[in-house]
Parts: C-alpha cells; sequence; structure tokens
C-alpha cells in the first residue's frame, strides 16, 4: 500500500509539474524565455552549427547565445553547448529535420531505448511500465535532455555485463558522450575482473573518438579545447544560481549552498568521490549479483561529480524499481520501502527543497548506497 501510494503521488507530481513547466507554451507564450523543449533546443542549434563547420560557434558561450532565437538570448536565460564532440556526432542526424520534428523524433528515440535497455541481459523487466512514469522520465521529456539516452547506456551496459560483456563493453563506450557519468565504470570493471567488457569499453571509446574527427573533423575538438567549457562549468557550480543549481545533486552543490564555503564543498566532493570509488571497487571483488552491483555502482556515480543535473538520475529509476521487485518477491527490510520511495521521487522535488535552503539530496544517495552495502555485508544478498 505505501509503495503504491508513493509511485502515484510521483505519477501525480511529475504529471502537474510537466502541466505548469509547459502550460505557457500551449498559449503560444514563451517561459523563462524558453521554448517546448527547452534544452533541446541547444542540441539541435549545435548540430545544425555543426553541420556548417561552426564549431567555435558552438563552443565560444557568447557566441552561441547569438544563434538563440531573439526572445531567448533577451531573456538571457542559459544557452550553451558544452558537451565534447562525440556528442555533436550523435546530434548531426538531427539537424535534417526542422525542431519540433526534431525534438518528437529524439525524445521517442530516448525513451524507447532506455525502456529497451532495462530488458538487456533477463530479456524481461517487471513492473517496467513504471520506469515509462518515472519522474526522470517525465523531467527528461519537458526539459529535452538526454538523461534518459545516458541512463540507458549505462544501465544497458550493466545489465548486459554478466551474458553479453562485449554488447556491455560497447555501451559503456558510448557513455563518453557524458564522460563524468562513466568515471567509476572502469574501477568496476578492473575490480571485478570483467576484462571481456573493459576491452570492448576501452575499445568503444576509442572508435566513438576517432568517429567524430572522421565526420566532423579535427576542427571540432580544436574548438573544444580551446574554448575550455570545462571551466565554464566549474564557474556555474562555483557561482551559478537559480533553477540550474537547485536541479544539481552532487555533494559540491549541496555543501556549496548549505555552508558557503568552496574550499570546505571541494573537500566534501573529494571525499564523497573516494568513498563511492572504495565501495564500488569493493562491492564488484566482493559480491557476485549482478544486480546488487549495478545497484551500488549507479547510486555511487550520483557522487562522484561535482556537476550532475537531477535528470541524470534516469539510471537510479531503474534500480529503484528492480529494488521494488526484488521486496515485493522476497519481503522488505526495515525501512526500505520508504527509502526506495524518497529516492523514487527525489530527482523531480529535490529542486523545490534546494531553493527553500535544504539540498538534500547527497543525503538519500547515501543513505540508499549503505542500504546496499549492508546487503553486501550479509551473507544471503541476492537480489534477484
Amino acid at each position: 500500500m505505501r509503495l503504491s501510494v508513493g509511485f502515484l503521488l510521483g505519477i501525480l507530481l511529475s504529471s502537474i509539474f510537466v502541466f505548469n513547466d509547459n502550460r505557457t507554451f500551449i498559449d503560444g507564450e514563451l517561459s523563462r524565455g524558453q521554448i517546448v523543449g527547452r534544452d533541446f533546443l541547444h542540441s539541435w542549434t549545435a548540430a545544425n552549427l555543426a553541420g556548417d563547420g561552426k564549431f567555435n560557434d558552438i563552443y565560444d558561450p557568447a557566441v552561441f547565445r547569438t544563434h538563440s532565437p531573439d526572445n531567448v538570448n533577451e531573456s538571457g536565460v542559459a544557452f550553451n553547448f558544452a558537451y565534447p564532440p562525440q556528442m555533436l556526432t550523435f546530434l548531426l542526424p538531427f539537424r535534417n529535420l526542422d525542431y519540433v520534428s526534431a525534438l518528437i523524433v529524439w525524445s521517442t528515440l530516448c525513451a524507447v531505448l532506455y525502456l529497451l535497455a532495462a530488458t538487456l541481459g533477463s530479456g524481461k523487466f517487471d513492473r517496467i511500465w513504471l520506469l515509462a512514469l518515472a519522474p526522470t522520465t517525465f523531467l527528461n521529456l519537458s526539459f529535452g535532455q538526454n538523461g534518459l539516452l545516458t541512463g540507458a547506456l549505462l544501465i544497458g551496459g550493466l545489465r548486459a555485463l554478466e551474458k553479453h560483456p562485449r554488447l556491455a563493453g560497447v555501451l559503456f563506450g558510448l557513455l563518453s558522450i557524458k564522460p563524468h557519468l562513466g568515471i567509476l565504470i572502469p574501477f568496476a570493471l578492473i575490480a571485478g575482473q570483467h576484462w571481456k567488457a573493459f576491452f570492448w569499453a576501452s575499445l568503444s571509446t576509442l572508435v566513438v573518438f576517432f568517429s567524430s574527427i572522421l565526420v566532423l573533423g579535427l576542427d571540432a575538438w580544436q574548438a573544444w579545447f580551446q574554448n575550455t567549457p570545462w571551466v565554464f562549468a566549474r564557474e556555474f557550480i562555483e557561482h551559478g544560481t537559480g533553477a540550474g543549481i537547485f536541479m544539481q545533486v552532487s555533494p559540491f552543490i549541496s555543501t556549496r549552498l548549505l555552508i558557503g564555503d568552496l574550499g570546505v564543498a571541494w573537500g566534501v566532493q573529494i571525499i564523497s568521490g573516494l568513498i563511492a570509488l572504495i565501495v564500488v571497487v569493493a562491492v564488484f571483488i566482493k559480491s557476485k549479483d549482478a544486480i546488487l552491483k549495478m545497484a551500488v555502482l549507479v547510486t555511487a556515480t550520483y557522487l562522484v561529480s561535482p556537476y550532475i543535473h537531477s535528470y541524470d538520475m534516469a539510471a537510479l529509476s531503474v534500480v529503484v524499481v528492480l529494488l521494488v521487485n526484488r521486496g515485493l518477491n522476497k519481503g522488505f527490510e526495515n525501512t526500505e520501502q520508504a527509502m526506495f520511495i524518497t529516492a523514487w521521487l527525489t530527482p523531480l522535488i529535490v529542486m523545490y527543497f534546494s531553493y527553500l535552503g535544504f539540498p538534500y539530496a547527497p543525503f538519500v544517495i547515501i543513505l540508499l548506497l549503505t542500504v546496499l552495502c549492508l546487503k553486501v555485508l550479509r551473507p544471503n544478498n541476492s537480489i534477484g
């Protein structure tokens, strides 16, 4: 009963959020200087510029803004593209479509790949409909973001790891389009002695890299390095304000918002990252449970990077549903149900709590990681 209420609450709140976030578009007006699909406009604009070979226009934030619609540019809303050229290679075909058509195809493709990835390895996924209605799914579709795609690559790789290591490695390599989400993967593969997946992940990463050079040329990488988008990202997380910051779920942002000291925030982030790394390595060495290892790696991922948004937590939604499926089959322990529902709702509601002065996301992530580690330490820890 508690789980049903929690999931229904998530669907209700997500529906209300999407309606409120897009209702001005229904009236033909702009909201916060943006258009329907919001962040996808950045990607579609970058794809069009890449097709014309204007890579410096993409990676110079000041110049990139000039390619946005006048009302978006005048609003002062964030408008930039910092992804490495591998992402441009993925996006390039969308330049052949008008914006609305491209958005529809992008959203549908990402959602389908996300749901398919959840079934890899086992061929089935109980209650998969929950993923279609997850808060992270609503967030990504409303924002025009890529969290469903990166979630598909991360989850798909982990689901395929035991039975299809070559495929797992290829998916991990493709995740280099958003590299900070894959920081823990090589350490996990080495610790778990998944050598075939490690080899294919390395090969896939190189293929994606050289493919971007073949398709776009070296000019794309030169423009990316010259404009140092990581400097822009650091400036954003250290001094940024507004919704973009409130949607961040990293230990760094939470500490910065709570304490206001950048030195302390970086210290907390480094310690959190090291703990996450140690936990993932230890679990991949000790545990033989594929789903438990997946759950630990996905959860720990959100403690490693100082720059990570709530819509990037689509992979965590898969973990939550898998853990709920296990609990419904084998029984829940202590406060697990409340823990899982809190993790399920967090990507949606954390921005509001952060706005009110309580950026709690890392606390939930740490608690969930602790619960998973306790399962590893128990003799019968199979999640099934």
